[in-house]
């Protein structure tokens, strides 16, 4: 009995670290994708080109992100994630938590991209995840499209967008930085 409860506690244990890998992904998705829509130039060195400009302009067109080649529309994305391996090693989380963050970032275009397909383009499957909210959904990622694109930034999940919002998180943010830039 004792074994069978020491697997059941570190079964416990691990699927509490893919969760709370994939939430971390997911607002660290969500603090990229506000920053970007709040602060990022297009005229930033380096950034501004393969970073910005194209997060930017799609506000304008949301489904030519999904024409262009999978590499070109995932290689900042993985590049990021490379960094946050490193740093994940680093500090010793390349454990459950660390790697379901690391995939579930690397996926986190992806995902969104998914988001902006038409029904008949999404597989069943996706939209199986996406109606229970453990991907990003169509309805949910259309209230930052629908407006000042001030809301709803994290690109994985709907789980964390409504809290995040209600709290007004990226707008304390801003007020913080604007504070800082008064100094």
């Amino acid at each position: 009995m004792d074994g069978f409860l020491e697997i059941s506690t570190m079964a416990l244990i691990i699927a509490a670290q893919i969760a709370g890998g994939v939430l971390f992904a997911d607002l660290m998705s969500g603090v990229f994708h506000w920053y970007i829509d709040t602060y990022g130039d297009p005229r930033t060195p380096v950034l501004g080109r393969w970073i910005f400009a194209p997060n930017i302009n799609h506000h304008a067109e949301p489904l030519k992100c999904a024409r262009s080649p999978v590499l070109k529309r995932n290689g900042p994305v993985c590049a990021l994630t490379a960094l946050f391996g490193l740093g994940f090693w680093a500090v010793g989380w390349l454990n459950a938590f660390g790697v379901s963050a690391l995939i579930a970032g690397a996926l986190a275009n992806e995902i969104h991209i998914l988001s902006h397909q038409p029904r008949r383009r999404r597989p069943n499957w996706v939209q199986a995840l996406q109606k229970s909210g453990l991907i990003l959904s169509p309805k949910q990622h259309w209230r930052h499209h629908s407006g000042a694109y001030d809301q709803r930034y994290c690109t994985i999940t709907d789980l964390l967008n409504p809290a995040l919002d209600r709290l007004r998180v990226f707008r304390i943010l801003e007020g913080l930085i604007e504070g800082l830039g008064r100094l």
